[in-house]
Order: structure tokens, then sequence, then C-alpha cells
């Protein structure tokens, strides 16, 4: 085949705009796979943030931070205008690095959005033919899932946790802030948990369907502990 200039520059410049097409598919790719993830917060974090706001009002300076789990929450503000922006923000990071065990981050500075985040709903209402409120456990056979077992499941943002229920009723668990103790009772249907120094304690339901499990205290789906299985025994040696 005899290729004349003019064709051979038409081939350049097709192969010119083939790669330039390649290479804005590869951006586009990158920008779409590297594309942060909104964090997740409970209800409780978000009415702390909206506090926050109420008190920073238009003119005071703040930071507000949050763990990564969307659990544990800390803000800071003054209403010094000459007061040092990154002095508050350190404030409010170790203040909750102190209540939430691990390493936080800044959700918020002054009024300015620093996280894309959502809303996670703590209880969320189910109609009565849910297969979930159809699958609660009686007493006996809450004793049998829980006493001598382990469970494992997560929080917002994919935040693992495990706990032992050792037949002594004492709980030995671990999550992102490390390893912890507690205590549980079995009440009729539902386990009750005790944590040493918190305000924390409750009472719930256990649906379970194959190995999932679900929490329902008060009826309502508890939305915040997700993926929860049942494993025999203390395979982990809680």
């Amino acid at each position: 085949m005899v290729v004349r200039q003019a064709d051979q520059i038409d081939l350049t410049r097709a192969k010119m705009s083939r790669n330039i097409l390649s290479c804005i598919m590869l951006v586009l790719a990158f920008v779409v796979s590297h594309r942060a993830v909104a964090l997740e917060i409970t209800e409780a974090t978000h009415e702390n943030y909206q506090a926050y706001l109420k008190q920073i009002g238009a003119t005071k300076h703040g930071a507000f931070a949050v763990s990564p789990d969307g659990l544990y929450s800390w803000y800071i503000y003054c209403t010094d205008a000459h007061c040092i922006q990154t002095g508050i923000g350190q404030e409010a990071l170790a203040k909750c690095q102190t209540l939430a065990g691990q390493k936080c981050q800044l959700l918020a500075t002054d009024r300015t959005v620093r996280i894309e985040f959502t809303v996670a709903a703590d209880r969320t209402e189910l109609s009565p033919e849910d297969e979930i409120l159809k699958s609660i456990v009686n007493a006996e056979q809450l004793k049998q899932l829980t006493v001598g077992n382990t469970m494992e499941g997560e929080y917002p943002n994919s935040k693992k946790w495990m706990e032992y229920y050792d037949p002594s009723g004492e709980i030995r668990g671990k999550d992102g802030k490390g390893e912890y103790s507690a205590k549980y009772e079995l009440k009729g249907d539902q386990i009750c948990f005790d944590y040493d120094g918190t305000d924390d304690d409750w009472c719930a339901q256990i649906s379970m369907r194959g190995n999932k499990v679900d929490f329902l205290e008060d009826g309502k789906l508890v939305s915040f502990i997700r993926n929860t299985v049942i494993i025999p025994g203390n395979p982990s040696g809680l």
C-alpha cells in the first residue's frame, strides 16, 4: 500500500486522537476509583455537630473532630477573634482521640465542612411483615446462640468489632479502640449489655436468619450494628 504524505499526516492525527482519548479515559477512571467515600456518622454525632454549629454561630471560631467509625466526636470553640485555628483543631482532635481511643479527624473547622459525610440512622422502623421481626429468637434459643460463643460485626464505615460471651457473664471484645471487657445478662428473650464507665448500657432482642444476626431495641432495628454473625466458641482466644 502506498502511503502519501497527506495520508501519513491523517494517520498520525488519528493515532494522536486515540492516545489523547485513552489518556482521558485513564484519568477519569483514576478519579472515579479514588473518589472519597462519604464518612457515615451516627445520629448522636450529627446532633453534636448541630450543637457545635449553634455554638459558633456566624462569628466564632471552632473545630469539630470525629472518630473514623463515626461514633465519637468532640468540638472546641472560642470567642476570641484572634484565637489560633491550628491550636483549636489540635485540641479537638486530642479530646476526640481520648474519648474514642483511636485517631480522629477534623470534620469541620469554623463552618467549613472538611469531610463529606452522611448520617446513618441509629434505629429503623420495620413493617410488621418484615422477616427480621418474624425471626426473633426466644429465651432458650438466645441462650444457645450467645453463651460460650463469639459475635463479630461492623459499625458504620466498615469498622469491625468482635465479642466473646463467656458463660460467667463477662464480655471480652476488641474493636478499633483495642481490647475491652463488659458484662451481659440474659433477661427473657433479651440480652442486656453493661459497659463499665459509659452510658452505653442497653438491652436488645436478637433476630436470626441463617447465620445473620440483627439487634432490635424497642422493636426497632439497630441500624449502626451491621453484618453481624455468630461464631461457635472462642476461636480468636478473647
